[in-house]
């Protein structure tokens, strides 16, 4: 398979997943809550899945026929590299504590990085007289949009742009040729941060925002999730394709959402405005702090990142 080729069915892919949103039989308009329409959430449920499931297939199937040929692999092990199936790594061995393991030290990754909104939303429950994690979790998790959003979405987002394209691209080397980061790490996820912009097609048919915001919105949506792309891509070769902790990244990032401001001081600066003095200045101090962990994260991310994803079946060359 050549790099050409690679491009193209990386591009199907892609394209597949964002058609399926689409192929439905009416009009976003035609439901009060567009895109968040449990009805409409119910129909792209089932088409994606059904074109994952017919990918899952056809992609092994393709590289098994159409691979370099001097690491030709069967259309078995075409389908066990995807890496659905826990516990199995792209070199062949089997090994599900050190999976279970790889799993949990991605999950303290992304801990880490989010060490200034965790901080702040233990202090918010800690703080904030009659409210609850526990309740706002619930609300959150348990219902179709926590389906989609924590659990369909990571699955088949990292299946379809992280596992099956990396496995095209890997396919494109020769058996002693190791996986180079500026092909695999840094090209591929464009993919990902690209087909977000579906998004902009959906606001601007609802008319929900300006040109403007729109443009704003897409273009730094596609620049962190690109970058998200290539640190599950960086996750499945280092820890020799564990789809699971790549599953795990992406679920929680989605819960923990992209930084925003304090939500301790929102609260007590708009939704319940403290008239004390020495309350103000320590929500002012608390404001510098946050700020100051949210880099702070970024930098412990940063230090921690190949420490914390070290595997014995990392494929990539440093």
């Amino acid at each position: 398979m050549t790099r050409t080729s690679a491009f193209l069915l990386s591009l199907y892919v892609a394209v597949s997943y964002v058609a399926a949103i689409y192929t439905t039989s009416r009009d976003l308009e035609d439901y009060p809550s567009g895109r968040d329409d449990p009805r409409v959430i119910r129909r792209r449920m089932k088409r994606i899945t059904l074109v994952v499931l017919m990918n899952m297939f056809l992609i092994p199937w393709l590289i098994s026929r159409y691979g370099d040929a001097e690491k030709a692999v069967s259309f078995r092990e075409a389908v066990l590299d995807l890496g659905v199936v826990p516990g199995y790594r792209r070199n062949g061995i089997w090994d599900i504590v050190g999976y279970l393991q790889e799993i949990c030290r991605a999950i303290s990754l992304i801990g880490l990085l989010y060490v200034g909104p965790l901080t702040d939303a233990f202090l918010y429950y800690l703080l904030v007289p009659g409210k609850h994690w526990y309740t706002d979790f619930k609300e959150e998790m348990f219902n179709i949009w926590g389906l989609r959003n924590y659990v369909f979405a990571p699955i088949t987002e990292e299946i379809v742009y992280t596992s099956m394209l990396v496995n095209i691209y890997c396919s494109t080397f020769p058996a002693d040729s190791p996986v180079r980061l500026k092909t695999v790490i840094w090209k591929t996820p464009l993919f990902f941060g690209v087909a977000h912009l579906h998004h902009a097609y959906e606001m601007q048919r609802q008319g929900v925002a300006s040109f403007a915001t729109i443009l704003f919105s897409c273009t730094l949506q596609i620049a962190y999730t690109t970058l998200f792309g290539s640190l599950t891509n960086y996750t499945f070769l280092r820890t020799g394709g564990n789809l699971w902790a790549c599953i795990a990244i992406h679920a929680l990032c989605n819960f923990l959402g992209f930084p925003e401001s304090s939500k301790l001081a929102m609260h007590y600066t708009v939704v319940k405005k403290v008239d004390s003095p020495h309350l103000s200045r320590l929500l002012n101090i608390w404001k510098k702090c946050y700020l100051a962990l949210l880099v702070m994260g970024l930098l412990f991310a940063k230090n921690m990142y190949q420490v914390l994803l070290q595997s014995d079946g990392n494929q990539i060359v440093l």
